[in-house]
């Protein structure tokens, strides 16, 4: 099995979820969890680590907790490529934009601080004023090439109005990423 999607949510309540985890094997390159809730934990993304390593894209979707941070998941999951996170509760915003964003030690303005990964994707709710600003700022500061940081408002996303940026290292990744979990499949 090189790809696996399922909704958290039912999972977690009904099986010991780390479980599961042990039953996936080192090929497993692809997961996508929806309805991750307050359900999906730091210690289930070690779990999920430890026994899958090789994995290479990862879409969680509907977070509703805050130790899940693009920094924990990049320093677990070293041969990710792409990951595409939609957090569903505005209080973690600041921590997500936070991993994204450095200080320049020189001129003292944001950046944005380049990933590692090919991919990345992240939706949230409307953001407080001052993380907008901070948005803005990084945005106009940072060097780049067309299509390698994307800042979308208010689009629609499952029925409500939400902000997304993209990272990317080139603009066939998001293609290649979005083929991989959002295209339906042909039986």
């Amino acid at each position: 099995m090189l790809t696996f999607e399922m909704q958290y949510e039912a999972m977690a309540c009904n099986f010991g979820i780390s479980k599961l985890f042990c039953a996936f094997n080192y090929n497993l390159k692809n997961i996508r969890f929806y309805y991750c809730d307050n359900y999906l934990t730091e210690n289930d993304l070690t779990t999920l680590s430890k026994y899958c390593p090789n994995i290479e894209n990862m879409c969680l979707e509907d977070i509703d907790r805050r130790g899940i941070a693009i920094r924990l998941i990049t320093s677990l999951f070293k041969n990710l490529k792409g990951l595409e996170l939609e957090f569903i509760c505005s209080r973690f915003i600041k921590d997500a934009i936070n991993d994204i964003i450095r200080r320049d030690e020189t001129s003292g303005n944001h950046l944005l601080d380049w990933t590692n990964l090919n991919f990345l994707s992240v939706y949230f709710n409307q953001p407080k004023a001052v993380q907008e600003r901070l948005l803005d700022e990084t945005s106009k500061n940072t060097l780049r090439k067309p299509e390698q940081f994307l800042k979308r408002l208010n689009i629609d996303f499952y029925s409500r109005k939400v902000r997304q940026f993209i990272i990317q290292k080139d603009m066939s990744y998001a293609a290649t990423f979005n083929n991989t979990f959002h295209v339906p499949y042909i039986f």
